[in-house]
């Protein structure tokens, strides 16, 4: 067939595949990556074939991904992998030209049972650093680039559903819920995110959240109700923090 891909890839069955967090773009637009249960595939699009299959040494779901973001980091992604009773739930740092595990990570356990860390964000002022969020609701910072440190977690109101980081302070969180957490993210791995504000957002489930590169306290949001959504994001005195739609 002309145009072929080059190797064969068993795409994962919905919903899974409609997640926002089970895939992502790299930097430069040249390789996608996305969760396919328990492997990530990395493709290149333009040259329509498979870069790599990312397979840990040990069985576990993938719930999320993400490339990182910075200078010389345009190869690197994080991925957060579900726990069980028998292992924790962690974050995987992985190469994705070489195709090598470098570095795994705890993530907090949530009472009263392992939780899905389902949502990831990244920011290019805080390199190796990753804001951790998930299913039973909590948010939480940890490193991988520096030497381990035991997280502090946040609780909020519902679900998490996506994550979107602003710059190297704040955060908005999108919730199962159709609400919208505004975070205040600490200045380093170890501290916990401290929740500023919680609002409506949409009728139902957040889905997606972005920044876009311009004009920057402009957010974009969109739900299951199928409404996408402008936001204006505005810091106020005390370290108070907004959204208006």
């Amino acid at each position: 067939m002309s145009g072929a891909w080059e190797g064969r890839v068993s795409l994962p069955p919905s919903p899974s595949w409609y997640g926002a967090c089970l895939g992502d773009w790299d930097p430069a637009g040249r390789r996608f990556v996305y969760v396919a249960g328990g492997t990530l595939v990395v493709l290149q699009p333009g040259e329509r074939q498979v870069a790599a299959c990312l397979v840990p040494p040990r069985r576990g779901r993938y719930t999320a991904v993400q490339f990182l973001l910075g200078r010389g980091l345009g190869s690197f992604l994080v991925a957060a992998r579900a726990g069980s009773p028998a292992s924790p739930a962690e974050v995987h740092l992985w190469d994705a030209l070489s195709g090598e595990l470098l570095r795994r990570v705890r993530l907090p356990n949530v009472p009263p049972r392992p939780a899905s860390w389902a949502a990831l964000g990244v920011h290019h002022e805080r390199p190796g650093e990753v804001l951790c969020a998930g299913a039973a609701g909590a948010v939480a910072l940890v490193s991988v680039a520096g030497a381990a440190q035991a997280a502090e977690m946040t609780a909020l109101s519902a679900p998490v559903s996506c994550v979107a980081w602003r710059d190297g302070a704040w955060a908005v969180a999108g919730l199962e819920s159709g609400r919208l957490a505004v975070l205040r993210v600490p200045p380093s791995p170890g501290g916990a995110p401290v929740l500023k504000d919680e609002q409506e957002g949409h009728g139902r489930d957040v889905q997606s959240l972005r920044w876009p590169s311009s004009p920057p306290q402009r957010l974009l949001s969109a739900g299951r109700d199928r409404l996408v959504k402008v936001w204006d994001f505005s810091e106020g005195e005390g370290g108070a923090a907004t959204l208006r739609p």
